[in-house]
C-alpha cells in the first residue's frame, strides 16, 4: 500500500481540476480526497496499492483539463493517511 500527499500548483482552481482528478482516480481505482487550498494549489491524498498510486500520478501529470496549467507537482509519502473507502472531492 502506498499513501501519498500530492500538491499541484499552477492554474488548477476554477478549471475543473478537482472533478477531472476524481475521474482519473475512479478510472485507476485509487481512494482518497482532492481539495482546493487557500494558496491556489490543489491538495490530493491517495491511498492505494503501489502500482495503482504510481499509475494515478502518471495520469495526473499527463492528462489535465484543457484550461488548466500544472507548474509543479510535489509528492510526499505519508503512511499516517487513513485507508479511504472511496475518492471524494472536498468542497
Amino acid at each position: 500500500m502506498k499513501k501519498v500527499v500530492i500538491t499541484v500548483q499552477g492554474r488548477v482552481q476554477g478549471v475543473g481540476f478537482r472533478y477531472h482528478t476524481k475521474l482519473l482516480a475512479d478510472k485507476v481505482d485509487v481512494t482518497g480526497t482532492v481539495e482546493n487550498q487557500i494558496d491556489g494549489s490543489v491538495l490530493i491524498k491517495v491511498s492505494a496499492p503501489t502500482d495503482k498510486t504510481d499509475s494515478f500520478i502518471d495520469s495526473l501529470e499527463k492528462n489535465r483539463p484543457p484550461f488548466s496549467r500544472i507548474d509543479s507537482i510535489h509528492i510526499v509519502e505519508n503512511n499516517d493517511l487513513p485507508d479511504f473507502s472511496s475518492f471524494k472531492v472536498i468542497h
